[in-house]
């Protein structure tokens, strides 16, 4: 059963991606509490989790569910537990961790960001140097600026302070962009959330921004 792998474009997964986070992140900001946000992810990731399970032990399970989610699916996750446990998993921890504000915030990074990064990386990455893992710097760069430029928008109230808008928007922007490339052995739907929340709310304690 031939599936897409990493370096291919493979827009419908992208697409995807981008849905997903947007959806999760458009939910909790209209309205929905921190506490049935991660009710509902928990349960979600914990239907997801199973399911993983269930196919890669089931192989007619497994062979079925391949061809339902063939235009979104790798190779590698033939065998492997796809990304979508991880992307609902950090979901849930950034909403429980951080503010409100910061959960939304890197929840539009993972959707817009990581997917830019990539697309750009594929079309573009063979014009410049890689990284030792092979993503392109041109790749991550371009995730970065769309990453800074969300960070822009959503911190524009600050625009009167022009020093702190910039530093926060920017500082926080590199870390969503960028957070793929920290030597960490866990999925990139999983580590970006959480880097660029953390890093996020440094600078935002450090620079004396309220967002609780």
């Amino acid at each position: 059963m031939t599936l897409h792998v990493r370096h291919e474009l493979h827009l419908t997964r992208k697409a995807w991606h981008f849905s997903m986070g947007a959806l999760m992140a458009n939910i909790y900001y209209n309205g929905m509490s921190r506490e049935n946000a991660f009710s509902i992810l928990t349960l979600a990731f914990s239907a997801i989790v199973f399911l993983e399970w269930f196919r890669l032990n089931v192989p007619q399970f497994n062979d079925w569910a391949i061809r339902l989610w063939r235009p979104f699916m790798r190779t590698n996750e033939i065998d492997h537990v796809s990304g979508t446990p991880w992307y609902i998993a950090s979901a849930a921890i950034v909403i429980v961790v951080f503010p409100k504000e910061i959960a939304l915030l890197t929840m539009l990074y993972l959707a817009c960001g990581d997917p830019t990064s990539s697309i750009i990386g594929i079309k573009y990455g063979s014009y410049g140097p890689r990284f030792k893992d092979g993503k392109s710097w041109i790749g991550t760069l371009g995730g970065v600026l769309v990453c800074v430029l969300i960070g822009l928008f959503f911190f524009r109230h600050l625009s009167h302070h022009l020093t702190t808008w910039l530093v926060l928007s920017i500082g926080s922007g590199i870390s969503g962009g960028a957070a793929e490339l920290l030597p960490l052995d866990v999925d990139d739907n999983f580590s970006i959330p959480l880097v660029s929340g953390l890093v996020t709310w440094i600078l935002a304690v450090i620079l004396g921004v309220s967002i609780f």
